[in-house]
């Protein structure tokens, strides 16, 4: 994918200007642009994924104002950054989205919804990244950082079993589904599962591996992870939580762990 267009910012805006009076003439109200050339022409972005089916890449141009495109992006920083560096998995999503809110931020158009159709930890079929444990801490995350930055932002995909990979041979295969073949959950359909229980307002904590969140009834609803990429190898992690501002009795804490236990399936009746 290009990173900078072949001609000059100007070249581009005559070609709106241009566009836009004749659809002015004509009584059209915008241009929706997906063949090869004519994205080409209007975009300057020059990417492999036009010739991509499934994920057809488009320029809507309305009749006043600048050109919306619809992209589609991988995982290199070439790509997406037209830098050299080597991002790790756990930051690029995060990195990405950020990169593209700043661009929305600095447009014309700064309250222009960010809609993130497709992310995952893997832009390959690897199940040491897909069918296994990592994706806890990768979704929390990226949940964590991308907070704020993205209107809606969607999981790719929900089923292993879809038309891109073909027949399915074996049920984890590294697809990127919250399942797999015969509805069998992976871990991240499970991780997805506890982070929904967290609370709905999101709270300030100084840690990077921390969500810490209030529920509608006041209690809080904590998630905390100890992140390592998948080839690295882990090592246990001590937390220590310090809450500031709350006030509890004796009994109000008693309370608390007995409720916590009874969450957590360890009291016995």
């Amino acid at each position: 994918m290009a990173t900078e267009a072949p001609f000059p910012e100007q070249e581009y805006q005559d070609r709106y200007q241009r566009a836009q009076a004749l659809m002015e003439r004509d009584g059209l109200d915008a241009l929706v642009i997906s063949e090869r050339n004519n994205y080409w022409y209007f975009s300057g972005l020059i990417s492999y994924q036009l010739d991509h089916i499934q994920r057809p890449q488009i320029c809507f141009l309305p009749k006043k104002g600048k050109p919306t495109l619809l992209v589609y992006g991988n995982d290199k920083a070439e790509d997406v950054f037209g830098t050299h560096e080597k991002i790790s998995r756990n930051d690029m999503v995060c990195r990405s989205v950020k990169k593209v809110h700043d661009q929305i931020a600095a447009s014309a158009y700064p309250k222009m919804p960010l809609i993130w159709t497709e992310y995952n930890a893997a832009y390959d079929n690897e199940p040491a990244v897909t069918d296994s444990a990592y994706m806890g801490p990768f979704l929390a995350n990226t949940i964590r950082t991308c907070d704020g930055l993205a209107d809606i932002m969607s999981y790719w995909t929900f089923s292993d079993v879809f038309e891109e990979q073909g027949v399915v041979k074996t049920p984890f295969y590294g697809g990127f589904g919250l399942l797999a073949e015969r509805s069998i959950p992976k871990p991240v359909f499970n991780d997805f599962a506890l982070l929904h229980r967290l609370g709905e307002t999101r709270l300030d904590a100084a840690s990077d591996s921390l969500l810490v969140t209030r529920r509608k009834d006041g209690t809080l609803a904590i998630a905390a992870w100890n992140l390592f990429l998948p080839e690295e190898v882990g090592s246990a992690k001590t937390m220590t939580l310090r809450f500031k501002g709350l006030q509890a009795t004796a009994s109000d804490h008693e309370k608390n762990i007995e409720a916590l236990k009874k969450e957590l399936g360890a009291l016995k009746p």
